[in-house]
Parts: structure tokens; C-alpha cells; sequence
């Protein structure tokens, strides 16, 4: 009878094997650059995780919220390299924007930009959400509540803001409206909103960020505010248009999900977000003698009272 004795090589190799079979598989990782507090990211973020975990579950989540220079978003950016996570996602066009333009290893999967606010460029290595601005919807409104007067275009300056003005411009022309273009940090931003009886504000971060004197100068005229910038609400704009943040979130959790089962960015292509939340500050609006229409509440997505 032969020797049932295996050699000991033979009997580690084994060991090794059906150690290496039954130990977990290290999960995926994904990394998260947030547009800083904004509530609306934060919504997002929530629904990301959400759909992320549905569709891949056990996927660690890393959440990165750069300071406001290019500088701190850099950073940000070369950490999650070095981390070496599996996707990196940006929420937020300001984040966006300095990921395009930054080397990368992990695939990208970006949100939430409008086609004009960013140019992608020809790559296999990101995919993402993009959103028409809904400015002529936004103008409609501010028409509707101060019927046959001119409307403000204001602005803070920079390529987005130039961009926005010309096509605001082109659709005032459109509906019938006056418009007046006003520069947040003019001097003479009370004069200006003199002569108007609405304001748009420009749907970008560095507009809503200097629109504190903007409110205050608009509050005794009684002046409704509207802008497309996701956050506004919070800082008393009387009518914001935003994406669906839980749309959004959804929408980019699944796209990040696909990437980590094998899916390349080409395969996926990007994607048009088609929902639109409207958000109503009321206690904003009350506060300056406004009152909003009826018709305009009931396609509230969410009210401030």
C-alpha cells in the first residue's frame, strides 16, 4: 500500500488556497468631493449613498469637502488618489471643474453641471449629470409677479456669469422683458434696482455668495428674487429652480455602482438630469411684503415658512 502522505509543500499550498477562498473580498471604495455645506449637496450626498448601497453594497464611502480656494480642492483630490479609491465622484461644479482639469487614476464620475459651465473633455475616463439651467422658467415667474416691468440680470462676475447674461438676455427679449444688467458688487447696486420691479440672479455659487447686499437693497422696493442656484433658498432668495437632489444623488449613485461592477465611462455616456425642484422661501418673502401666487405654491417642490 503506497504512502497517503503528502508532501508538507503540497499540503501548504492547499491551505494557502482555501484560505485566500474564503476570505472576504476587500470592498470597493469610492471617494467623494462635496461642493462645501451646500443643504442641496448634502440631500444629494444622502440619496448617493442610498442608491450606492443598493446597487453595491458594502461600498465604503469617503467624503472630501474642500475649502473654497482651487488650492484646498486639489488637495482634496490628490488625497482620494492616494487613498486609492475605486471611483471618485464630484458634487458640485466648482469641484467638478478642478477635477476635470487634475491627472487622475480612478474613474470620475461628475455632477452637477450645466454643458456651457464646463467643457468635458474627450475622455474614457469620465461620465456623469448634466442640467439645463431653466432660466426662461425662472424669468416667467419674475414676469408673472411684476408684470410689465424691467428685470434685473445680476451677476458677480466671471466666464459662467458672461455666458448666463447672453442667453438671460436673449429670453427677456423673447418674453416681452426690459432687461437690466446689475453687477453685485457695484457701487451703485441701489440705483439700479431702482429702476427695475424683479431680479435674477445668475445660477452659479460666486453670485449667491455676494448677494447679501443684494437682498437688502431689493427688501424695501419689495423686490421677488429668483436665481437657479441650488442653496438660495437658504440665504432668502424668494424662488429657487435646482435640480432634484434626490434625483441627482440617485442618478450619480447608480452611474458610480456600474463603474465598480465594470462598466467603463464610454459604455455609460453622460446623462441629462431632468427633474427640477421649486423652492419657495416664503418667510424671506414675507419678511419683504411679497406674496407669492397660488398657482406658483402649488408646484412647490419645498417651502421655507
Amino acid at each position: 500500500m503506497r504512502n497517503a502522505r503528502r508532501h508538507p509543500w503540497v499540503v501548504a499550498a492547499a491551505l494557502l488556497l482555501s484560505l485566500a477562498a474564503s476570505a472576504p473580498a476587500q470592498a470597493a471604495t469610492v471617494g467623494i468631493l462635496l461642493e462645501r455645506d451646500n443643504p442641496h449637496y448634502q440631500a444629494s450626498l444622502k440619496a448617493f449613498e442610498a442608491a450606492l448601497e443598493a446597487k453595491a453594497p458594502g461600498t465604503k464611502v469617503l467624503v472630501q469637502k474642500p475649502g473654497p480656494t482651487s488650492v484646498a480642492r486639489s488637495n482634496s483630490l490628490e488625497r482620494l488618489e492616494t487613498l486609492k479609491v475605486d471611483v471618485i465622484v464630484t458634487l458640485g461644479t466648482t469641484v467638478t471643474r478642478s477635477a476635470v482639469g487634475l491627472k487622475r487614476v480612478a474613474p470620475l464620475v461628475f455632477s452637477l453641471t450645466t454643458p456651457k459651465q464646463i467643457k468635458i473633455p474627450g475622455s474614457s475616463h469620465m461620465v456623469g449629470l448634466t442640467w439645463q439651467l431653466p432660466i426662461e422658467e425662472a424669468l416667467g415667474v419674475l414676469q408673472a409677479l411684476a408684470p410689465g416691468k424691467p428685470v434685473a440680470l445680476a451677476h458677480a462676475g466671471g466666464s459662467d456669469a458672461k455666458r448666463e447674461l447672453k442667453t438671460a438676455t436673449a429670453i427677456c427679449e423673447r418674453l416681452g422683458l426690459t432687461p437690466v444688467e446689475v453687477d453685485l458688487k457695484a457701487d451703485d447696486l441701489a440705483a439700479k434696482l431702482a429702476e427695475v420691479g424683479s431680479v435674477y440672479v445668475t445660477g452659479n455659487a460666486t453670485a449667491i455668495d455676494a448677494i447679501a447686499p443684494l437682498l437688502a437693497a431689493a427688501k424695501p422696493r419689495k423686490l421677488p428674487i429668483a436665481t437657479t442656484t441650488a442653496g438660495a433658498e437658504q440665504r432668502g432668495v424668494h424662488v429657487t429652480f435646482a435640480p432634484d437632489p434626490a434625483a441627482e444623488g440617485k442618478a450619480v449613485g447608480e452611474l458610480a455602482a456600474q463603474l465598480l461592477q465594470g462598466a467603463t465611462p464610454e459604455s455609460l455616456g453622460n446623462r441629462e438630469l431632468q427633474e427640477t425642484a421649486v423652492i419657495l422661501n416664503q418667510k424671506a418673502a414675507a419678511e419683504a411684503g411679497l406674496t407669492l401666487p397660488d398657482d406658483l405654491k402649488s408646484r412647490a417642490t419645498r417651502t421655507i415658512e
